[in-house]
């Protein structure tokens, strides 16, 4: 899992605690790799845990012209935690050469994030990225998809939420 680390720079113009998200402990200024920083001071903040797997859900073809909703659903970040990442499985048939994906917050309208797939080998895991600005309280969230292509399905099969550990 990913973790939230923090790193002091001692460079002018950027001292103090720089943070970045990464697999493993910086020994770098997350700002600028030529920056100086205190090699002591690595410390881990946060992890990015899984709070929440939808599956089950009623599994719904793909239009072309519009998004369609896969599956919404309540997120409360005071019980559950700032949403940091949503992953998909999802699989396109014969003739779907790329499918779009989004996260959508009902409650504020506003995407969170989308992304692209092209990788339509069956039961693919799409990370679909890092959410840079996550909503905050009790939000109803859609996860969305439409193909890109005229021919073909695209299947949704299960979503998974990971959040800042609280």
């Amino acid at each position: 899992m990913t973790s939230l680390w923090r790193i002091y720079c001692t460079d002018a113009g950027d001292t103090g605690w720089q943070e970045i998200w990464s697999n493993t402990a910086p020994t770098t200024c997350p700002n600028d790799i030529g920056h100086t920083v205190n090699s002591d001071s690595i410390q881990h903040i946060a992890r990015e845990v899984e709070v929440l797997r939808i599956s089950g859900m009623d599994t719904k073809e793909l239009q072309t012209e519009y998004m369609t909703r896969f599956v919404q659903f309540q997120y409360d970040t005071d019980i559950l935690g700032p949403i940091r990442r949503i992953k998909v499985i999802a699989r396109g048939t014969d003739g779907v050469t790329s499918f779009d994906l989004q996260v959508y917050d009902i409650t504020n309208l506003i995407s969170l994030v989308d992304t692209t797939e092209t990788n339509t080998e069956p039961d693919v895991v799409i990370d679909m990225g890092a959410i840079i600005t996550p909503p905050s309280g009790s939000v109803i969230i859609e996860v969305s998809g439409k193909r890109n292509t005229s021919s073909g399905s695209v299947f949704m099969d299960e979503v998974v939420v990971f959040a800042r550990e609280i």
